[in-house]
This record gives structure tokens, C-alpha cells and sequence, in this order.
């Protein structure tokens, strides 16, 4: 799944054939929504009675669909892949995930090599015929709940679990970032678990905000995905909580933007 380093197969496929592939790519992708909603998650509802474990179930199987996909989407020519210090994703939580979010497929990228992660996941989700099944069934948590939502993820966090989250809370401008918001770093002091920061890089931009999945770049897309050390966050003595959550936001952020090359 390594990014070619070979300069003449740098470009990959012709400009038109990889759009064929990007779309051969995501229509396996709405297909396979369709097997996990219309036949897999029924049958999981049908032989798991707890419903903790059917949730846990129904996530090891998007876990899998999307590594699937990737690979999908690799074999095809669509894209390139390079994971970085891949096995410090799969240690167990509980922890909190962070990531900058260029592209539609980073939710993808990281929850199939995540064991059972929950995610943070965009209302629009609900309301998607190939999307609403899969987050209900994985019961996953909307971003639009305010303090309930923050709330939601540090319960989830206390009980062990690993939780996915994009500060910026949606995809990136080309070659930048959004500000980040602060509630990231609200769950992670209340929850007082380890945060785990993951580098997404596409290079050339690909599937960003506003992109079809035919409009691919001239040469192949390559995505880095690079995992860094979980650290536990703390509020510092003397300081308040809001005012440790402005800290960290700014203190991840630039930390982003200076991995990236954006700055």
C-alpha cells in the first residue's frame, strides 16, 4: 500500500483512467454500505440480544468494509497509501484520536486500522441513504449535540473506549487548516485520557472540500497518514479548565501546521 517512490511511477494512470478508478472505487464503497445495511447488521441485530455488543460488532465490520475500500481504491490505481508508525494506532484505549481532515476518505483511512473506534460524525451523516444505517448501527455520535455532545464523548472515553474526533469539524482548504474548535480539547481534560495526534497529508490535494470524486489531480494522489505517541492531558495547577482548552487548541494546531508544511 506504500506510495511509489520510483519517479516513473510517480504519476501512475493516465489522468482518465484513474477518475474511472475513483468511481469504480466509490461504487464499491455505496455497495458495500448496501450488503452491511440490508443484510449484515440485520443479521447481527437478530444473533446479538446485548446492544453494547451488537454496536461493537457492527464497528469491527465497517472496521474491515473501509479497509477494503482503501485497498480497493490502491489496487485500482485510484491512490497511493504510506502508514507511518501504524501499530501505536492499534493500542488500546481508552483514548482520544485527532486528526486534520483534508479529504472526504480520512475517516476511512483511520477507522480501518483502528480496533472498534468510535467517531464523531458529521448530523448530514443521518440523513445519507448509503451513510445513515452504518453510524446508527455502529452508534456513532453527531457533532451537532453542544455540551451534550462533549458530555457523550467523555462518557465513552471513562468507559474505556477509543474515540475518533477532526478538531477543525470539517474538511481542510487546500494547504491549510481550519481553526480548530476547542471541544476536542474539553473532551480530553474532562476525560483525563491520553490524546493520540495522526498527520494526514495528500499529496497532490485529492477528494478536499467541494471535490468530485472525477476530478483527480494530474499526477497519483498520495496519502501519509503518520501516528505519533498517545500523551495524557492534564489541567495545569493554578489553571482553569477553559483556559488550558485554549492552550492546547493553539498548541495542536501549530503543532499541525508546522508537520504539514504549512507554515
Amino acid at each position: 500500500m506504500a506510495c511509489p517512490t520510483d519517479p516513473k511511477r510517480k504519476t501512475g494512470w493516465p489522468r482518465p483512467v484513474r477518475a474511472l478508478a475513483s468511481g469504480i472505487g466509490f461504487s464499491v464503497f455505496g455497495l458495500g454500505s448496501l450488503v452491511l445495511v440490508l443484510l449484515a447488521f440485520p443479521w447481527v441485530r437478530l444473533a446479538t440480544r446485548d446492544p453494547a455488543r451488537r454496536s461493537r460488532r457492527a464497528r469491527r465490520l465497517i472496521e474491515r468494509s473501509f479497509r477494503l475500500f482503501i485497498r480497493t481504491l490502491v489496487v485500482l490505481g485510484a491512490i497511493g497509501v504510506e502508514y507511518r508508525h501504524l501499530e501505536k494506532l492499534a493500542t488500546p484505549g481508552p483514548k482520544l484520536i485527532l486528526a486534520n481532515h483534508p479529504s472526504l476518505i480520512d475517516v476511512c483511512l483511520l477507522v480501518s486500522f483502528i480496533p472498534d473506534a468510535d467517531c464523531v460524525v458529521k448530523r448530514d451523516a443521518w440523513s445519507n441513504p448509503f451513510l445513515a444505517g452504518v453510524v446508527r448501527a455502529a452508534d456513532y455520535i453527531p457533532n451537532d449535540g453542544g455540551e451534550e455532545l462533549i458530555e457523550t464523548c467523555v462518557a465513552r472515553l471513562r468507559a474505556g473506549r477509543t474515540l475518533v474526533l477532526f478538531p477543525e469539524g470539517t474538511r481542510s482548504p487546500k494547504g491549510e487548516l481550519r481553526g480548530f474548535k476547542r471541544g476536542a480539547a474539553r473532551i480530553a481534560l474532562q476525560a483525563g485520557c491520553a490524546v493520540q495526534l495522526v498527520d494526514v497529508a495528500c499529496r497532490p490535494p485529492f477528494l478536499g472540500k467541494g471535490d468530485a470524486w472525477y476530478q483527480v489531480p494530474g499526477t497519483l494522489p498520495c496519502y501519509t497518514v503518520t501516528a505519533h505517541e498517545p500523551a495524557v492531558v492534564g489541567v495545569s495547577p493554578g489553571a482553569s479548565e477553559a483556559s488550558e482548552a485554549r492552550r492546547l487548541t493553539r498548541e495542536w494546531r501549530r503543532g499541525y501546521e508546522e508537520r504539514l508544511g504549512y507554515v
